[in-house]
């Protein structure tokens, strides 16, 4: 099958372009033919074809440049491929939606959340989405949860639920927290807890910071380690000041994907303090490699961790500290975790995704014929 994929691309710190590459990886290792159209970068590494599109370098603009020229994109190549899947509605979703079906091949979106989320109490961000999907043969969404949310805005088309998998040749736990602490410059004799993630309220980085801050007063030698970028970074900053946390807080900016998982075996205790998750890619690589995983109770998380990890509720600074200082004292509950995490992570795999994907891509082949 030539199948065509649209958007942001390949691995970089963002669950959009992991969720995306990992798919097209192991759709290339059964045999088909994958050709990516992005905005991002332009380099391929599992034998796909990656055509980079010219952008204008600003928020609105890049977005608006992208749907004009993936419109032409496409158009150029309609008869080439046998389906279009399109990985963020309001851009890569936009250019396939509104060509005429006659116009393009059979055409996938797979949603992730963000769309969704913004909108969630948007009218009019709301008609925008319900139109892009309605014009799909097919919507996916990563989580079950998701689909939910979807059913509630009132969207009535073909949805199914594929998850997303986690690569455990990558992420294991078969480097001793020393070793990797040592490769990536951590000094082993500190307690490290780790937040993966874009700086943003709504995963809640302020949270995390504020009960941070309690358990600098419970123990020594512990440390928060902050791998993520955004536009609140200045605010996290500030925060970070005036709580006397400056020299207990390392923000690393955006982490390599491939350096992950030293940063994931290196850390004592993972923390996932969102308000809204679409699939906890983050908690499902922190749980393969063995760490102990504390997160939000909340639906797209916990579809991903089950019981493996320590739950609080989203927002609340002394449970999370509770739980932190807890699982921090006490060995043998970070090794009960550690081990309920890897075996929960073993459910999911890229190759399922894939299979399951590839599934859909034949079921709106044989639809529109």
């Amino acid at each position: 099958m030539r199948i065509c994929f649209i958007t942001s691309y390949p691995l970089k710190f963002a669950g959009v372009e992991v969720y995306a590459s990992k798919t097209v990886e192991h759709l290339v290792k059964k045999g088909h033919k994958v050709h990516v159209i992005t905005y991002s970068y332009g380099q391929g590494f599992h034998g796909e074809n990656v055509e980079v599109l010219p952008t204008l370098n600003a928020p609105l603009l890049r977005g608006v440049s992208f749907i004009l020229h993936s419109t032409v994109a496409i158009l150029k190549k309609k008869h080439v491929f046998h389906v279009l899947n399109a990985h963020i509605p309001f851009t890569s979703g936009l250019p396939c939606a509104f060509l005429p079906r006659k116009s393009r091949p059979p055409l996938v979106i797979t949603c992730h959340g963000t769309e969704i989320a913004r909108a969630t109490g948007n009218p009019f961000l709301k008609k925008i989405l319900l139109e892009i999907l309605g014009r799909a043969d097919h919507v996916i969404t990563v989580s079950d949860f998701l689909k939910k949310e979807l059913m509630k805005l009132g969207f009535k088309g073909k949805v199914s639920v594929v998850r997303g998998g986690v690569d455990r040749k990558l992420f294991h736990d078969n480097i001793s927290r020393e070793e990797a602490a040592k490769i990536i410059g951590l000094n082993a004799n500190r307690r490290y807890i780790l937040f993966v993630g874009a700086l943003k309220e709504r995963k809640g980085v302020f949270t995390l910071i504020k009960a941070f801050h309690r358990l600098t007063s419970s123990m020594e030698k512990v440390s928060l380690i902050m791998a993520g970028s955004g536009e609140e970074l200045g605010e996290v900053r500030r925060l970070l000041k005036k709580l006397n946390l400056t020299s207990h807080v390392l923000l690393t900016g955006s982490v390599h994907y491939f350096k992950l998982p030293f940063l994931f075996r290196a850390s004592d205790v993972f923390v996932f303090p969102s308000y809204y998750e679409g699939f906890g890619l983050t908690a499902l690589e922190a749980m393969s490699c063995g760490v102990p995983v504390i997160c939000s109770n909340i639906e797209g998380i916990n579809e991903v961790t089950g019981d493996a990890a320590l739950k609080f509720n989203p927002g609340n600074t002394h449970e999370l500290y509770e739980k932190m200082l807890t699982l921090l004292e006490n060995e043998g509950l970070r090794a009960e975790y550690s081990c309920k995490g890897i075996n929960r992570a073993k459910l999911f795999s890229w190759e399922k995704t894939a299979r399951e994907t590839l599934k859909i891509f034949r079921s709106v082949q044989t639809d529109t014929k």
